[in-house]
C-alpha cells in the first residue's frame, strides 16, 4: 500500500507541475511622456532576471499601449526605451497563478537633455582623373605632386601619357601608341 501511495503522490506532483507550466499569463500597460502624451513606437523589453535566454520585445502601438501574452509564471523586469527619452527599468515583479493578468500602472518616460550639435563642415575634393566616354580629364588641383611643378611634370604623371627624358610626349590608349 505504501508504494502505491508514493506512486500516486509522485504522479500528482508531476501533474500539478505540468499544469503550472501550461498556465499562460498576460502583462499590459500604457506609456506616456511627462506631458501625458502617448508614446507610440517605444520599445518594450520583458526580461526574466534568472533566465537570460528569456527575452521578449514589443513596439508600442499608436495608442501607446503594449501587451505581452502567453507568459509563464515567474519574476520579470520591464525595460522601455524610446528615442529622445531616458531608459526606464522596472523593479522586478512576479506573476503567479493568483495574479495572472497584470495591468501595470502608466509608465511615464522622461525626456533626455537636448544636445545641440556644433557646426558641421563638409569638404570634398575632385578625383585625380575623370573617365568620360570620349575623353579622360586630369584634375591638376587634385594632384598633390603637381604643386610647384611645370605643365610637363603634370603630363608625366597623367595616365596614358609618357614623357621621354628628351621631352618627347607619347599618348597611349588601350595599349596602342597614338603619337
Amino acid at each position: 500500500m505504501k508504494p502505491f501511495c508514493l506512486l500516486l503522490a509522485f504522479v500528482m506532483i508531476h501533474h500539478l507541475a505540468a499544469q503550472a507550466q501550461l498556465i499562460t499569463c498576460r502583462i499590459s500597460g500604457t506609456i506616456t511622456n511627462s506631458q501625458n502624451m502617448l508614446l507610440p513606437g517605444a520599445t518594450v523589453t520583458l526580461l526574466q532576471p534568472r533566465n537570460t535566454a528569456f527575452n521578449k520585445n514589443i513596439v508600442v502601438g499608436e495608442d501607446g499601449r503594449f501587451s505581452f501574452k502567453k507568459l509563464p509564471v515567474g519574476q520579470f523586469v520591464l525595460v522601455i526605451t524610446s528615442v529622445g527619452y531616458k531608459k526606464y527599468s522596472s523593479e522586478p515583479f512576479t506573476i503567479d497563478t493568483n495574479q495572472c493578468n497584470l495591468l501595470l500602472p502608466v509608465v511615464v518616460l522622461q525626456q533626455t537633455t537636448q544636445k545641440t550639435l556644433q557646426e558641421v563642415v563638409v569638404t570634398t575634393s575632385r578625383p585625380l582623373t575623370e573617365q568620360l566616354v570620349d575623353r579622360t580629364i586630369v584634375n591638376v588641383d587634385a594632384m598633390i605632386t603637381a604643386a610647384g611643378g611645370s605643365a610637363l611634370d603634370v603630363l608625366a604623371r597623367s595616365p596614358g601619357v609618357r614623357v621621354q627624358p628628351d621631352g618627347d610626349i607619347s599618348l597611349y590608349q588601350k595599349g596602342e601608341c597614338w603619337y
